[in-house]
């Protein structure tokens, strides 16, 4: 069965362009009332216990897919995670982080991505860009996955274009997950081929990027006639889940 479902996914990410796009937004179901019927709230991980349980949910997530070796202490915690510009997004049900995502801003370090591609030409017209990237969810509610996924990336996404003032957003992600982000949420590949990303020894990693100023309006232009359970438009500009997320705070400032 799991050779079955490689050989289709495989299939799947070869389709022509055009067809693929159209599948990946007629099939998608985003649960939009999973975050009320489960009483889940999203947010800015501020507390040492939010920041160790995330990290310890993206440790296990990252070994279970044979990314990243066994840790004593069971947290994936990297540079970037201790420099001021980078803001952890997490989803809780009550005490508990059962999703999390980050959001790095380039600065002096640069940015995770820079390892495997070149973003010298994007920087010539950016004034800031962030990456998007260290998504992991729980085990238990990973067949839970897409109401929890889209809620926590289209938050993570509003503040780092609305708050942080990203007019680049880039995300790096294996291959076999490249058209959630060109056929659903519009990114463009950066790269034509699958090159090794080191800092998460992945060898078959794609890149995307988002030029923030456009999104809207290509949103607009594919979502606008959809299903609320498949218009990312809606529940972006429009969002059903804004009871659920905590307000955006300005973490940079904070820190700094």
């Amino acid at each position: 069965m799991r050779r079955i479902r490689r050989l289709f996914k495989r299939i799947y990410l070869n389709l022509p362009f055009g067809i693929r796009p159209y599948l990946s937004r007629y099939f998608l179901d985003i649960d939009i009332h999973l975050l009320k019927h489960e009483g889940i709230k999203i947010k800015i991980a501020e507390t040492t216990d939010e920041f160790k349980q995330a990290f310890r949910i993206l440790q296990e997530a990252y070994e279970n897919a044979k990314i990243s070796k066994h840790t004593s202490i069971g947290l994936r915690i990297t540079k970037y995670n201790l420099l001021p510009t980078t803001t952890v997004y997490i989803a809780k049900k009550g005490s508990k982080v059962i999703v999390t995502i980050s959001q790095i801003t380039e600065g002096q370090r640069g940015l995770p991505t820079n390892k495997f591609i070149d973003l010298t030409d994007i920087r010539k017209d950016a004034k800031r860009i962030s990456e998007i990237s260290a998504l992991a969810i729980t085990k238990e509610w990973r067949s839970k996955g897409s109401g929890l996924f889209f809620p926590l990336t289209l938050y993570a996404y509003k503040h780092t274009t609305e708050v942080i003032g990203s007019d680049y957003v880039i995300t790096a992600t294996n291959c076999r997950a490249r058209h959630i982000y060109e056929d659903i949420f519009l990114f463009s590949p950066i790269i034509s081929e699958p090159s090794y990303y080191a800092e998460v020894n992945d060898p078959n990693a794609m890149a995307h990027i988002s030029k923030t100023n456009l999104k809207y309006d290509q949103f607009e232009k594919t979502y606008s006639n959809k299903h609320p359970k498949k218009n990312l438009y809606r529940l972006i500009a429009k969002s059903p889940w804004k009871d659920f997320y905590s307000k955006f705070f300005n973490q940079h400032q904070i820190l700094r």
